[in-house]
């Protein structure tokens, strides 16, 4: 009688252990998939005001550009306050931009490329805009192959825009795969501590052709243990 009251506590307690550590876990990947969440939801953000507010930013050049040889003065002008306004709220946030682009991307490469490639061309093309305008407000006339050296100016701009939004597109899609679906860990001498042992099992009898491979959440790749059991 007493060997079965004692396994029965013994089972008691070693499931109730195995119970707590089983919820702890869940409830750790719960707040991880959170934390991962908000962290993509940032990203997303942000690259849609950065793609925004230097898109408004171009256009407004252009539509100065196109404009300052030969419209009315008044219509110059006009531009030139839109496009103003454009570079005002543009350097109220480029430094956030900065900022968050480090810590949303884990690095310094997007925002070195904003910073180092972009923004010099924005102030680029901005003086040649200035100066276009001071002469025509000055002279009352420009020659042609002025105003089509800054089209060429902002189209260079307009690449370079596209090939930055392209690179911060690219880590927002992977931050999304990474968050909703997991990352693909190809078996190998450094990554077998990820798989369990019927992935393993399973593993002995794959053809070999394509790598044996399993989708694993982020969370089971940082958190010590076996994802697999």
């Amino acid at each position: 009688m007493l060997n079965v009251i004692l396994g029965f506590v013994l089972t008691g307690l070693f499931g109730n252990w195995i119970l707590q550590g089983w919820q702890q876990r869940s409830w750790l990947r719960q707040q991880w998939f959170l934390g991962a969440e908000k962290d993509y939801t940032a990203l997303k953000s942000l690259w849609d005001e950065i793609a925004e507010f230097s898109g408004a930013r171009l256009a407004r050049m252009y539509r100065l550009a196109a404009v300052v040889r030969l419209a009315p003065f008044e219509t110059v002008e006009a531009r030139l306050k839109e496009y103003d306004v454009s570079v005002l709220v543009w350097n109220e946030k480029f430094q956030s931009f900065l900022v968050r682009l480090v810590r949303f991307t884990s690095g310094t490469a997007l925002s070195y490329s904003l910073e180092q490639i972009v923004q010099p061309h924005f102030v680029a093309c901005g003086r040649q805009l200035e100066q276009l305008f001071n002469q025509r407000k000055a002279d009352g006339a420009l020659d042609v192959s002025q105003v089509r050296a800054l089209t060429h100016s902002l189209d260079r701009l307009s690449h370079e825009l596209t090939n930055f939004n392209r690179d911060v597109l690219r880590v927002v899609q992977d931050q999304r795969a990474r968050t909703y679906q997991g990352v693909k860990v190809v078996l190998g001498p450094h990554t077998i501590r990820h798989f369990g042992n019927w992935e393993l099992f399973k593993a002995l009898f794959h053809s070999g052709i394509e790598p044996y491979y399993v989708i694993r959440p982020p969370f089971d790749l940082e958190v010590p243990g076996r994802a697999g059991l």
